[in-house]
């Protein structure tokens, strides 16, 4: 679980994850890039961005987001 704030204009760009992401933006306006789809969403708006699906995030105007990682379960070797 991880907050992240960004002034307008900022970006990170196209990357991916090994787990499941949820965002929930805090405060402000960004634009989520999910497997080729654009997103924008507002404070309160939430979006889930699936596994190994590459994204990027953009903040259209400075806002904070929420985000949420859950990786696969590891089995003991």
């Amino acid at each position: 679980m991880t907050v992240f704030s960004f002034d307008k204009g900022k970006e990170i760009g196209t990357h991916g994850s090994s787990g499941d992401v949820m965002v929930t933006v805090l405060q402000g306006i960004g634009k989520f890039v999910v497997n080729g789809e654009e997103f924008i969403l507002k404070q309160g708006e939430t979006l889930v961005m699936p596994a190994n699906k590459p994204h990027s995030v953009f903040a259209k105007e400075a806002f904070k987001m929420l985000l949420v990682v859950v990786f696969p379960h590891m089995k003991n070797k």
